[in-house]
C-alpha cells in the first residue's frame, strides 16, 4: 500500500468517517474516542513525514547525491577542511560527501572567509596573547637589568609593548600606575618636555600630583626610557 492510500483512509478514519462504505461513524464507535482521535492523527502526522523522506532519499540517492541540501554538520565541515587540505577535487569530494557542487564551494568558501577573519584577528606579534613562560620572564628580567626601554623590549620577545608593560608590573619590576585612564594628551605632553629637560621622576611626580611609581610606569609604557633621574641623580 503506497502512504497517501494509508493516510487518506486513517485521515477518513479521524474524521469519523468509514474509509469502506463512506458513512459517518455512530457517536459511540471507538473511532469517535478522543485518545483514538488522536493516536489517528499522530499516525497521519508520522507516515506524512516518512512519505517526504522517502521521496526526497530517492530522488538524491538517484543522483548520487544523497546528502545534497541537508545542514552541514561539524563532522562534514572537518572531513571537507581534512580532503581540501590534501588537494583533492571538487568532484572527488562531492563524491565522498554526496553532496553537489555548488554546496561544497559555498562551505569551502565560508571556511575561507572564517579562516581571514582568525588570521586578522592573531594579527601582530608572534607571541601576542601567548602566556609566558618562565624562559620569556627571564629573558624579560635581563633586559630590563640590561636597561632596555618597552620598544626594545616588546621587539626583542615579539609582544606589544603593552603586554611588556603588565609583565614589568606583574614581575614587581615598576609600580601601578595609580590613574591610568587620567593621563590627558596634554599631561603626556609635558611629560615628553620635562624628560627633555632631565628633570628627576621626584619632580615629575610633583609637577603632576602623583606617586614616582606612578610616573616610572607611564615612561616605560611611552617607551621613553628605562627611568627617568632620580632625586640623587641615581639612574
Amino acid at each position: 500500500m503506497h502512504y497517501q492510500t494509508a493516510i487518506d483512509i486513517l485521515q477518513m478514519m479521524q474524521n469519523g468517517v468509514d474509509p469502506i462504505t463512506g458513512e459517518v461513524f455512530p457517536k459511540d464507535h471507538v473511532c469517535c474516542e478522543p485518545d483514538v482521535m488522536d493516536a489517528l492523527a499522530v499516525a497521519v502526522m508520522a507516515l506524512d513525514a516518512q512519505k517526504n523522506q522517502t521521496a526526497y532519499s530517492k530522488t538524491y540517492r538517484k543522483n548520487g547525491q544523497l546528502n545534497a541540501g541537508r545542514p552541514w554538520t561539524e563532522a562534514d565541515l572537518q572531513q571537507l577542511q581534512a580532503l581540501h587540505a590534501q588537494g583533492v577535487s571538487i568532484e572527488e569530494i562531492c563524491k565522498q560527501l554526496q553532496r553537489r557542487p555548488r554546496g561544497v564551494e559555498r562551505q569551502l568558501a565560508l571556511l575561507e572567509r572564517a579562516s581571514s577573519k582568525d588570521k586578522a584577528k592573531r594579527s601582530g606579534p608572534r607571541n601576542s596573547g601567548m602566556p609566558w613562560s618562565k624562559a620569556d620572564s627571564d629573558r624579560l628580567i635581563v633586559a630590563w637589568n640590561e636597561g632596555r626601554n618597552v620598544l626594545e623590549m616588546a621587539k626583542e620577545l615579539e609582544r606589544t609593548p603593552y603586554a611588556i608593560y603588565c609583565r614589568l608590573e606583574a614581575c614587581g619590576l615598576i609600580g601601578p600606575d595609580e590613574e591610568p585612564q587620567q593621563w590627558s594628551r596634554e599631561d603626556t605632553r609635558e611629560l615628553f618636555r620635562m624628560v627633555d629637560l632631565k628633570a628627576t621622576t621626584a619632580e615629575m611626580a610633583e609637577r603632576f600630583g602623583r606617586t614616582e611609581w606612578a610616573i616610572e610606569s607611564r615612561l616605560h609604557y611611552l617607551g621613553l626610557r628605562r627611568r627617568a633621574p632620580m632625586m640623587n641623580g641615581k639612574k
